[in-house]
């Protein structure tokens, strides 16, 4: 069965397209990184800026009070790390369901090189 090269740059064109969109609505996506309970947030949107940092302030100023700034610290990278973890997740997903669409022949696999 001959290679329908129009078929698959259609198809390349198709998912291009897909993933072009898929972008853009991950660009709208926010998420919550959490760490310490709840005691800071972080707020992330799909292109990995961070938009709000929440501190509890009770917590933050029992830290500051007992010279802990370094456990602050720790929660606001846990809770940093979490929410880009969660961007790379629905990231990865939503790549995939673009790419998915792209079904090449066993043909084109077996080229000769």
């Amino acid at each position: 069965m001959p290679i329908d090269l129009k078929e698959i740059m259609e198809k390349a064109q198709q998912v291009q397209k897909e993933m072009e969109k898929a972008k853009k609505e991950l660009s709208n996506k926010h998420v919550d990184g959490v760490s310490g309970g709840g005691s800071v947030t972080i707020t992330m949107n799909g292109d990995y800026e961070t938009l709000k940092v929440k501190i509890d302030k009770d917590v933050l100023k029992d830290a500051v009070a007992k010279d802990k700034v370094a456990l602050i610290e720790d929660l606001v990278h846990v809770a940093y790390r979490n929410a880009h973890q969660q961007i790379d997740a629905i990231s990865k997903e939503a790549l995939a369901g673009a790419t998915e669409r792209l079904k090449i022949s066993e043909e084109v696999n077996n080229l000769p090189e």
